[in-house]
């Protein structure tokens, strides 16, 4: 093979077939009959970050990082199941892959994990450690806050670091199932009691029901207290939640 041509590979194989395999250890790919070799990528992209940084994985090693690919993807946050990694080349590395995990971008901040399953962080698009590994668990920031969870315990921090609510609950997940309403609204679950927290992680509905469902259009949830099943109404207290907020917004601007 020396002094030929070696190519990537493109999925357009323009009706030409390969003569032989070869494998280079970290890179599988073909001989074709000029006697170029076609490397598969060995890089797969999962999530879109900003300024054209990616979080990817090695295939070969299965480290992550972050790296520029060759080819920008406007489909890499299709949701599961129709979405997988997306193989690509790469022509930067931003950040060395020697992550053992790295979740999606939010605030300026990715989760990470390193060193065979350890403590989770938070880093920036640099590599640099923001917020010490010390979790469990964490997940991506949004509008400013992050679930982190220690000692099976979860809580909530700001893009400091900081704790907004000491880790204390057993669940909390947002009140909605898709991007309808504008204000956060929070389902946590405390000492295996349901409740919502506003905005400002404060009770709205106190913590007391077994089961709870995701908030209704109407501003109502379903609920189940023991075998009995109805539907909390809250929606004057919700209303007024928004209209404090976007009062609260409007003087910010």
């Amino acid at each position: 093979m020396t002094g030929k041509e070696m190519i990537f590979v493109d999925e357009n194989m323009g009706g030409h077939f390969p003569v032989a395999t070869v494998d280079l250890k970290t890179q599988k790919g073909v001989i074709w009959e000029d006697g170029s070799v076609q490397l598969a990528p060995k890089f797969a992209l999962y999530h879109y970050c900003d300024h054209g940084i990616y979080v990817a994985c090695n295939e070969a090693s299965g480290f992550f990082g972050l790296a520029k690919p060759v080819e920008e993807y406007s489909d890499i946050e299709r949701k599961p199941p129709i979405w997988t990694p997306r193989l690509c080349n790469i022509k930067e590395v931003v950040v060395d892959f020697e992550y053992d995990f790295l979740g999606k971008y939010g605030d300026g901040l990715i989760p990470a994990r390193k060193d065979g399953g350890g403590k989770v962080g938070y880093i920036d698009l640099e590599g640099c450690v923001v917020i010490d590994f010390l979790f469990d668990k964490c997940e991506s920031f949004k509008d400013g806050y992050a679930f982190v969870k220690q000692d099976n315990l979860w809580g909530v921090i700001d893009t400091g670091g900081e704790y907004v609510l000491a880790p204390q609950y057993e669940c909390i997940r947002s009140a909605y199932d898709d991007d309808t309403f504008s204000v956060p609204l929070w389902a946590v679950k405390r000492e295996g009691k349901w409740g919502i927290m506003d905005h400002k992680w404060t009770w709205i509905v106190e913590p007391y029901f077994d089961r709870m469902s995701s908030l209704r259009l109407d501003g109502g949830v379903l609920v189940d207290i023991g075998d009995e099943k109805g539907v909390l109404h809250f929606l004057d207290t919700f209303m007024d939640t928004i209209r404090k907020k976007e009062e609260s917004d409007a003087k910010v601007a």
